[in-house]
């Protein structure tokens, strides 16, 4: 397995044009440690997510997902200074990154950043107007005091940290009571009124503090990272936003708030604002899972990664919440978040072999076999034996992959049966790039000797996206989605509960349909599509239940063609032999044919 693993973005680290992507300025990062040795010369752990620190500056935040060891921040405006955001102690003097066009790389072996073997999680944020800035000053104990920033937009979220002197972190969000109010981001207490923080509402251009020790003590150093809220500057078109700051009010049940976003989050962090709980983050690469546990870590606390507790479920337009806790949901109190929208950037920006891959190993009957290298982070991928009978095991990230480092159950389907989800299968991965097939020699997948072929695609709007849903019996139900362009194949599979997979293709119509796991031909029906194509922003579905039966969870897979990429259509047999012009320039990797008018 790899040391070092891209996790969002590619690495050209821009999008090739004006247009600015979320891929381009975040990044969740999933790394192993190397301990930073070797010899003659210590091996440097790099990142590289896409993500130009070395150009536009910003913020590195890391957290050993295996061990209690405190969270480190650095950035690039304190310089050689880490914080912890799970102490009010100053800055410390030790630098361990070095910024680069395409991310970072790390100098320490410190267990906190980079122990030989541990698992760990790095966040980076670049400075961008309308997502993100960090801005420093010199305190002169003056009330009213104003330090710009270069946000361009009206900021959600600010923290603040006094870098030369221990103090508390505090935190101004715009859904607390009022610009007086905040939080402390290193304890659990809930927001208070002690006007410590600003004399008013930040504005799009600065932020004007008290005399508080906190912020603005005379000679005292200070950092802010402040974040901006829904602010339309992102896209094709420059008017699509990637980050939002907000609340929510708890219910006190399972089927909690739903929070509509606009967009799919790839990162979520939150706090109960009313009682005296942890912080929380979460995201995508570690596990914000749909109908399973997710990893949490928490903010204010040195605790390692644990995968114990069912929070939040992502949706096409936001996020939902699941549990009926305290610090999530508890009835009547208000719960803020900053929320950052998963990769958006459009399949033109990629190249083909970013977007699919298709690969072979060997089984060894091992119980750890390094079987499967993809280019990218996968977001679905799929395994099966190819000397001999066997079935496509299909593996979602939307559904548990991956949990932590170690060995572990990933839920899969098979599109030869019409079984639920099932979790006979382990891998051992940190991410969704380089994966080890763990199971032994008795599964289907790690057999001595057989030859196995592995698929794997990656979201990308304009070519592939997957949405899940829950089913509710209602005719010309309208399912959103991500893909950007007028889905033309689609597959509905429900994942725990019995079902089959129901086809829609473009080259038949919204009143046809075929199923993957049978041989019949496309029947003529209203009774999966409602007779409806889909759009670019929707799926429509009946009240089948093969796509909607009420109270089952499905996912929906959906592809689109990309010049040079991918190309759905149909052609007509002529009995002897035919050419099919895909357009593109090497020939076909994968090709998927069904005959449409007989079994």
């Amino acid at each position: 397995m790899s040391i070092s693993r891209k996790i969002t973005g590619d690495a050209s680290g821009g999008s090739g044009g004006s247009s600015k992507y979320v891929d381009d300025v975040f990044s969740t990062y999933l790394y192993t440690g190397n301990g930073f040795s070797g010899n003659p010369n210590p091996n440097l752990q790099t990142v590289v997510n896409g993500v130009d620190l070395d150009d536009k500056g910003g913020m590195v935040w890391i957290k050993n997902r295996s061990s209690a060891e405190n969270h480190r921040l650095q950035d690039t405006e304190i310089g050689d200074y880490s914080l912890s955001s799970n102490l009010a102690d100053a800055a410390l003097g030790n630098s361990v990154f070095e910024a680069q066009s395409d991310g970072f790389s790390l100098l320490t072996r410190n267990a906190q950043w980079n122990a030989l073997d541990e698992e760990y999680t790095s966040w980076t944020f670049a400075k961008q107007e309308g997502f993100f800035d960090v801005v420093t000053w010199t305190g002169d104990n003056v009330v009213g005091r104003a330090v710009p920033h270069n946000l361009g937009s009206t900021p959600g979220m600010v923290i603040i940290k006094c870098v030369s002197h221990s103090s508390s972190w505090l935190v101004w969000h715009k859904d607390l009571l009022n610009y007086e109010y905040y939080l402390a981001l290193d304890t659990t207490a809930s927001q208070v009124n002690t006007n410590k923080g600003f004399t008013a509402l930040p504005t799009d251009s600065e932020l004007n503090l008290t005399a508080f020790v906190g912020v603005n003590s005379l000679n005292r150093e200070y950092v802010a990272y402040v974040f901006a809220d829904d602010a339309p500057m992102f896209g094709p078109d420059g008017d699509e936003s990637i980050i939002k700051c907000g609340s929510y009010t708890g219910t006190g049940n399972d089927n909690g708030p739903e929070i509509d976003l606009g967009w799919e989050p790839q990162y979520v962090f939150l706090k109960n604002a009313d009682a005296g709980v942890n912080w929380y983050v979460f995201d995508t690469m570690r596990g914000i899972v749909t109908g399973g546990v997710d990893s949490v870590l928490s903010p204010n606390a040195p605790f390692s990664e644990t995968t114990v507790e069912v929070v939040l479920e992502a949706t096409p337009t936001g996020f939902k919440i699941t549990s009926s806790d305290i610090p999530y949901n508890k009835a009547g109190d208000t719960c803020v978040y900053m929320a950052i929208r998963r990769p958006m950037k459009p399949a033109e920006e990629f190249e083909p072999e970013e977007l699919f891959d298709v690969g072979t190993y060997t089984g060894n009957n091992s119980t750890l076999l390094s079987a499967i290298e993809f280019p990218f982070n996968t977001d679905m991928f799929m395994l099966r034996r190819a000397d001999a009978s066997g079935k496509n095991h299909v593996f979602n990230r939307l559904t548990g992959y991956p949990l932590t480092g170690g060995n572990q159950p990933v839920p899969y389907l098979a599109t030869s049966e019409t079984a639920a989800i099932s979790d006979a299968y382990t891998f051992s991965s940190s991410d969704a790039k380089d994966i080890t097939v763990a199971q032994d020699g008795g599964s289907n997948l790690n057999v001595s000797g057989g030859t196995y072929i592995n698929y794997g695609w990656r979201r990308a709007p304009g070519f592939f996206d997957v949405v899940t849903y829950t089913g509710d019996y209602v005719n010309g139900r309208q399912i959103p989605h991500n893909l950007g362009v007028a889905p033309e194949m689609i597959w509905v599979k429900a994942y725990n509960g019995q079902g089959q997979w129901g086809v829609y293709t473009a080259p038949r119509g919204g009143t046809e349909f075929m199923l993957v796991d049978t041989a019949r031909p496309s029947t003529v029906s209203a009774d999966y599509w409602n007779d409806t194509d889909p759009t670019d922003q929707h799926i429509t579905i009946s009240g089948n239940s093969t796509v909607n039966t009420s109270g089952i969870t499905y996912m929906a897979m959906m592809w689109a063609s990309v010049p040079g990429v991918c190309d759905i259509g149909s052609y007509t047999g002529n009995g002897t032999g035919i050419d099919v012009d895909c357009g593109f320039i090497n020939g076909a990797r994968f090709v998927l044919v069904k005959r449409t008018d007989v079994s």
